[in-house]
């Protein structure tokens, strides 16, 4: 790592600024005032830095106006965020050092110490003159206020001194001296910058240099201290890294393993881990574990802390067919608080015996709190799900196709049995002849190719949980007599078993299917219809809770931004009016992947039509059942949610557009359903 004082050469150049002369100081007023005023270049002159002069036009050429107010650069909460996430151990490591110092330096006189990150973010700032200063979260980087001493030092990775006029912006202007100093991680890229402004007026006196000589040479010797504090933590943080993987990795060795981090993205697999999906690691690495696995709301929920530890039951597509397999899902864990990934181990079936299946790792992420929307009808189904699930009412649950049906599965159970297993089995993806064995498992040797062992089913992994049938619709006829007996009679035989085994669980159901109509029809079993339908729920389809669809869009807008680490994106009002005319088939399901590639294509961080998906752009409302016309009603309501998901929801911009008073746009709002959380 280098020095952050090589040469007693940079020493003198920072010291430079106490032989200016009151007039030249007024000179360099004078060469940035023609530049941005009149876009005169400055004159080779030995008083104006190149890197200064450079500055300068490339803050002019930015339209940077000089009287920008530094509060109108301040970061949103959001984004903020994330910039201190990404300098977590930045702050660890120089935060005490730089109150330690402030302690023995402001004895006498109160300095104001700043600390920003590589991208000119205010991250720290201490004893503030400024009034605009005063606050972190602050843009001040060259490409938000102009020329400063941090942002040269920043880019030059060297110190770098700035008198007044040198500053572009008036209010850091007021630096009279501003010294900045760069602070390198361990691979000598520049990861902060240390900065000291002195806003009395200078005199040139001896007394006067000797207290920016011993100043200068503290403010290099506080840097150099957190530089090497930043190194160790780093160093420690890496190899707790590689420990944890080892210790990980030693205790499943003979499985198939894979090491992803909190993005989710594979970053190791081992040899089993290749041979069970039949891809080498050159074609796996880097890739998100779902593409290769499936997504799974227990491995998002292992990596967000959720849940300590999972067991899922997956179907991986190899290269060599469909195999049946358990993940199971351990954090990589820096310390008790810091989840830096997963180790994922992957067991085919054929690996777990009856004698060694362990069922205690099924479990549910989601809770009612996930279960986003305030449109009434969401709402209702929502409470009648959290009144019945303390019961043991067996459950149907009755959507479209993504409308969150296993989120109501799994808040219903998280809400009264969240230690115990939930098993989910899709009806309709498993082959017929292998649905049988799925539920109730088997005895060892009863087909060919079966487990010597046997094989334990999801209807006695559940014992004690929550059966979850997703899609009861498609089962076989004939199955569904078997299960029904399982239901009434709490016992269940495996296949080429000869006793039955108590099981206790609940049971919960759903469908995209109008099963009573089934019933009716005689293509589902009227009694295991009435069975399962003790309590029935209906979930509301997307375009039946309109009210909730440009809420539901932002929060994905907002979580895929923060998994990319992309500052919220803004959206085009235009974009807020088709996605409430198009029907979403899809459902949820179809909106959150439609924001997702918006947030991932969006250009210059605003989400414009043209981002949408090519079926929900090229939508018309010409079909629906008004034809081209729309009664003034509509038009009316349409108006309105454009303006309020234009004014973010503010019912005083947005009756001033509207040209309505404010009384008559709330009775409008409560008219449409539309939530109010702010009435006064």
């Amino acid at each position: 790592m280098n020095s952050v004082l090589e040469t007693s050469s940079e020493f003198q150049e920072l010291m430079s600024f106490m032989h200016l002369q009151p007039q030249q100081l007024d000179e360099i007023t004078k060469y940035k005032e023609r530049l941005i005023n009149f876009n005169e270049l400055p004159q080779d002159n030995t008083l104006i830095r190149k890197e200064i002069a450079s500055s300068w036009l490339r803050s002019q050429q930015r339209g940077i106006l000089p009287k920008t107010s530094l509060r109108e650069k301040l970061l949103k909460p959001s984004q903020f965020k994330k910039v201190l996430k990404d300098n977590q151990l930045l702050l660890h490591v120089a935060e005490p050092i730089i109150t330690q110092g402030l302690r023995f330096i402001s004895k006498n006189s109160p300095y104001t110490f700043g600390l920003t990150d590589r991208n000119g973010i205010l991250l720290s700032v201490h004893n503030p003159c400024v009034a605009q200063l005063k606050t972190p979260g602050i843009d001040i980087s060259e490409e938000a206020v102009g020329t400063a001493a941090h942002s040269l030092s920043a880019a030059l990775g060297k110190p770098v001194c700035t008198v007044g006029p040198e500053t572009y912006n008036y209010v850091l202007q007021k630096g009279n001296v501003v010294i900045s100093v760069p602070i390198h991680d361990a691979k000598d890229n520049v990861a902060a910058v240390f900065t000291i402004p002195y806003y009395r007026k200078y005199k040139h006196t001896k007394e006067e240099e000797a207290l920016f000589t011993w100043l200068i040479a503290w403010q290099f010797s506080t840097a150099r201290k957190i530089e090497e504090a930043l190194a160790q933590a780093s160093h420690k943080f890496h190899t707790a890294v590689q420990c944890s993987i080892l210790d990980s990795a030693l205790s499943m060795v003979n499985d198939g393993l894979l090491f992803i981090d909190h993005r989710g993205e594979i970053s190791y697999i081992s040899q089993g881990g290749e041979q069970l999906l039949g891809l080498n690691s050159d074609i796996i690495k880097g890739r998100h574990y779902s593409e290769l696995l499936g997504h799974f709301s227990q491995v998002s929920g292992v990596l967000h802390g959720k849940i300590s530890t999972a067991n899922v039951a997956a179907t991986i597509n190899g290269v060599n067919g469909n195999k049946q397999c358990v993940l199971k899902v351990e954090p990589l864990l820096i310390d008790q608080n810091d989840i830096a990934g997963a180790i994922i181990r992957v067991c085919s079936i054929k690996q777990t015996s009856i004698t060694n299946e362990k069922t205690e790792g099924f479990s549910a992420v989601h809770t009612f709190k996930d279960i986003l929307g305030e449109n009434p009808k969401i709402i209702k189904a929502k409470q009648l799900a959290n009144k019945i699930a303390y019961s043991d009412l067996s459950v149907l649950l009755i959507g479209d196709t993504g409308t969150g049906k296993e989120l109501f599965a799994q808040a219903i159970h998280n809400e009264a049995l969240p230690e115990k297993p939930f098993v989910a089995i899709n009806c309709a993806s498993i082959p017929q002849n292998l649905i049988e064995s799925e539920l109730f498992g088997y005895e060892g040797g009863t087909f060919t190719g079966a487990d010597k062992n046997g094989r334990i089913g999801k209807v006695e992994m559940a014992n004690g949980g929550t059966l979850f049938l997703d899609e009861i619709g498609d089962m076989p006829l004939d199955l569904q007599a078997v299960l029904l007996r399982v239901l009434e009679d709490k016992r269940v035989l495996r296949i080429g078993g000869n006793k039955y085994i108590p099981v206790n669980f609940r049971v919960i159901a759903a469908t995209n299917k109008r099963v009573y109509e089934m019933v009716q029809q005689r293509t589902f079993r009227e009694d295991l219809y009435y069975r399962l339908a003790t309590c029935k729920i209906e979930i509301p389809s997307l375009q039946q809770r309109s009210t909730d669809i440009i809420p539901l869009a932002q929060f994905f807008i907002k979580q895929q931004c923060f998994r990319l680490k992309l500052p919220i994106c803004d959206v085009d009002p235009a974009v807020w009016r088709k996605i409430t005319q198009y029907e979403w088939p899809g459902n949820i399901r179809q909106l959150k992947s439609a924001m997702f590639l918006a947030v991932n294509i969006a250009q210059n961080g605003v989400i414009q039509l043209c981002d949408l998906p090519d079926e929900v752009v090229g939508f018309s409302d010409s079909s629906s059942k008004y034809g081209r016309f729309k009664p003034l009603s509509e038009l009316e309501k349409n108006a309105i949610m454009d303006v309020m998901a234009y004014t973010d929801n503010d019912l005083i911009k947005a009756s001033k557009i509207l040209g309505l008073s404010r009384s008559t746009l709330y009775r409008r709002l409560r008219a449409y359903n539309f939530p109010l959380k702010d009435t006064n």
